[in-house]
């Protein structure tokens, strides 16, 4: 029996190692990069390209008000604005007729969502519609959710890794952080962090706050490829590999989201992103390895610490508890540096939350859900997004099953709209 349980425990430290031993290294690896270095000295305006900057929009999401009062705002010497609204009857029409009056001086061009192609997503089918209609002059495509609030800076960030020549894309970081002590909110928001990291070390662009090479975006294969894809930042990632085009994560832009949500409508964000992830990341294997190893290895070494203290070796069962307790620290006090550092930087008018003791019961939560997230998203066949349901085919064909305006749900809060 002794031999046995020394062999499980040698088993369950090199799990640990697998699983929560790199999830440590990509934290740390993130980390890294706060605070920001020093950016160099600016550029002269006529070194920027035309940017133009693209907002999908179905629904008016709490802050977009302040999204497109930011994007109106930015330190950027030539940019345009293509906003692309899902119907004539969509919410989020009061709201863009607003900033249109509020900024005349912006460039900002409207359109209704007409080429409705039913093998991708509407997101994918409305992005779609503005790379047809780009003009020739245009440098540079940015891509940026409705949930996001860019700083003044944003533009600039985005476009500056475009001066080496081989950056085909770039991308910010999203970060959740927020107020709320709901379990929903705690859940997505420690998972948003792991995942920072793993965005950050496997090359997994977020189309939130992203940017694409015009070159690029007018590749037609790219765009043929685009027509059959559920979301446009993770299927371009292999898109840009066989190419040999290199992409750049910038953790200057960690995007803040202070959005409240149920622990229903994480579970849903949360099948979502596994989901995007199975369809079209080169990575999700990894991703898949990854989440399975995190869920298993805890588990095997509290079941070697268990039996050490049945069998009278406390010594041992509590030198596994340690190991354990070490792997997972190292793997989370790296980004609780970086959530500290959101702390004492955020503006005092808009103040963020400290950590709180119902974030330690939230780690098996979350490890729990995302592993609920991952084995769905290996066998779902049809998921839902914003009010439209897409089938999802064996070989990760993407069908639209309806369509209809988008209407927000009057008994749930709009903070938790996903």
């Amino acid at each position: 029996m002794g031999i046995l349980l020394y062999l499980l425990a040698t088993l369950a430290i090199v799990l640990l190692a697998l699983s929560w031993g790199r999830q440590a290294l990509w934290s740390l690896r993130l980390a890294m990069h706060y605070p920001p270095s020093t950016l160099p000295a600016d550029l002269p305006s006529d070194s920027w390209p035309l940017v133009t900057v693209c907002v999908p929009l179905r629904g008016a999401d709490p802050v977009l008000r302040d999204t497109l009062r930011g994007l109106c705002l930015q330190e950027y010497p030539h940019y345009e604005i293509r906003i692309i609204i899902d119907s004539e009857a969509d919410s989020a029409w009061p709201i863009v007729r607003e900033i249109l009056a509020e900024f005349p001086q912006v460039k900002i061009c409207t359109s209704i969502l007409k080429e409705r192609l039913e093998t991708c997503s509407l997101k994918v089918s409305a992005l779609l519609q503005v790379f047809k209609e780009l003009d020739w002059q245009t440098g540079v495509v940015a891509l940026i959710d409705a949930d996001c609030v860019p700083p003044p800076h944003w533009l600039r960030e985005l476009v500056r890794p475009f001066h080496a020549p081989r950056v085909a894309a770039t991308s910010g970081v999203r970060w959740f952080h927020t107020d709320c002590r709901a379990w929903g909110s705690l859940v997505r928001g420690l998972w948003g962090m792991g995942a920072a990291a793993q965005m950050f070390s496997l090359d997994i662009l977020w189309g939130g706050s992203m940017a694409l090479r015009a070159c690029v975006v007018r590749d037609p294969e790219l765009r043929k490829h685009w027509a059959h894809c559920f979301v446009e930042d993770t299927s371009v990632v292999g898109f840009l590999q066989k190419r040999h085009l290199k992409l750049q994560i910038l953790p200057r832009l960690t995007m803040i989201n202070p959005e409240s949500i149920s622990l229903a409508g994480c579970y849903r964000f949360l099948r979502r992103q596994m989901v995007c992830m199975r369809l079209h990341h080169p990575a999700w294997q990894q991703v898949l390895r990854l989440t399975l190893l995190m869920a298993i290895s805890p588990c095997l070494a509290l079941i070697v610490a268990l039996l050490g203290f049945v069998l009278g070796q406390d010594t041992f069962a509590w030198t596994m508890l340690g190991i354990l307790l070490a792997f997972i620290l190292a793997a989370g006090l790296p980004l609780v540096y970086i959530d500290g550092y959101f702390y004492y930087t955020a503006p005092k008018e808009k103040p963020l939350s400290t950590l709180h003791p119902k974030h330690i019961p939230v780690i098996p939560m979350t490890i729990l859900l995302q592993l609920a997230a991952v084995l769905a998203a290996c066998r779902i066949f049809e998921i839902d997004w914003r009010g439209i349901r897409y089938a999802i085919g064996a070989d990760g064909s993407v069908r639209r099953l309806n369509d209809c305006p988008y209407t927000e749900t009057p008994t749930v809060d709009r903070r938790s709209i996903v």
